[in-house]
């Protein structure tokens, strides 16, 4: 039985508000679970899982990231999520206590609608 929080992204996905999404082990980088559009991708770059993590460890910032074949910008960081945009798509990096969880968006979706979305299953995420 998948859990709340796979059922609503899911939820999101056939609504096509994100296109694929994947929660990481923050402590090596191992899928945990994965869907749609960054399922494919982490069957072709098994190291993306590694890519999420340094996202979130101490040391110098990235700047950017490669997802789905194209360079992602980072425009905004917090402690614990961090948002990337590009040409037509954008990518949510949460650090959660249950991995890294990571979403990918496409136009005409804009970060201003998918990341509160994104954000409300991870306050559940983060609840003991």
């Amino acid at each position: 039985m998948r859990a709340q929080w796979d059922d609503q992204l899911r939820r999101l996905l056939s609504e096509a508000v994100i296109s694929g999404y994947v929660l990481v082990d923050q402590r090596d980088g191992t899928i945990i679970a994965s869907f749609g559009e960054l399922c494919c991708e982490f069957d072709v770059e098994p190291k993306i899982g590694c890519t999420l993590l340094r996202l979130f460890s101490a040391g110098v910032p990235q700047d950017a990231l490669q997802v789905l074949g194209e360079k992602l910008v980072i425009v905004q960081r917090t402690e614990g999520s961090v948002y990337a945009v590009g040409r037509g798509k954008g990518l949510t990096a949460h650090y959660l206590p249950c991995g890294i969880l990571a979403t990918v968006y496409r136009q005409p979706n804009l970060a201003r609608t998918v990341v509160p979305l994104v954000e409300a299953i991870c306050d559940v995420l983060r609840q003991p």
